[in-house]
């Protein structure tokens, strides 16, 4: 078991330092605000009327109007504070447009908003074609890892008794996170396990996701499985 648990290790670290310090193709911002956030990344975000535009429209809509600010907080960034006061400062931005089109009370899990954030932060670090590589490799210790049901069942992100210390489930959602506390316990949790496990950051065990440590793709796009989207 020792041996497979290095194995995997290797495996999240070869594909992780690949799409993070060395991607291929490159892409620009509009490109990725399309890109990263669809599938099945807003199918919670219940509509209160079906017949208008429902949250993935407004986060990319306030995406798009807020690029050069977090293009210039991310080069400016010097700690993983700063990128989680810039999360935090957009989803504070994304509240009330997306409350107009969405229940006030599917929105009150801290993680409701913020997974998706994390999603769209990691892939501009991973991909935006005005990031250089040593801009990126700066940038990756410092993400913060999309919490989602892909990593509560994963037994090499949480093992049972991390499961249980952490006061989670092995079949919670990124809704199930619903304090902002919580949420950065289990970050801290994550970084520290990383270190002590030998994966490179944090950031890293999204190729547990979907399974990405076993494809053999150029940059975070193209190791997600045709079938599958965030």
């Amino acid at each position: 078991m020792q041996n497979n648990n290095q194995n995997l290790v290797a495996s999240i670290n070869e594909v992780g330092e690949k799409v993070f310090y060395d991607p291929s193709p490159l892409l620009p911002y509009n490109q990725i605000v399309i890109k990263a956030l669809i599938g099945n990344t807003f199918r919670a975000f219940y509509r209160i009327d079906k017949s208008k535009t429902g949250a993935g429209f407004i986060f990319r809509k306030v995406l798009n109007e807020l690029q050069t600010e977090i293009i210039n907080s991310l080069n400016n960034a010097k700690s993983e504070s700063d990128v989680d006061s810039l999360s935090n400062s957009i989803c504070g931005k994304l509240l009330p447009q997306i409350e107009k089109v969405v229940l006030p009370t599917q929105l009150q899990p801290y993680n409701k908003l913020r997974k998706p954030f994390d999603i769209f932060i990691e892939h501009v670090v991973a991909l935006l074609d005005e990031f250089d590589p040593v801009t990126r490799k700066r940038l990756a210790p410092l993400l913060y890892l999309p919490l989602d049901s892909w990593m509560f069942k994963s037994e090499i992100v949480f093992s049972d008794n991390e499961l249980k210390e952490l006061k989670l489930k092995r079949n919670y959602t990124y809704s199930s996170i619903i304090e902002e506390s919580h949420y950065l316990e289990i970050q801290d949790f994550l970084k520290e396990k990383a270190k002590r496990i030998g994966v490179k950051h944090r950031i890293f065990f999204d190729m547990v996701w979907s399974n990405r440590y076993d494809l053999d793709g150029t940059n975070l796009f193209l190791t997600n499985p045709p079938s599958k989207k965030k």
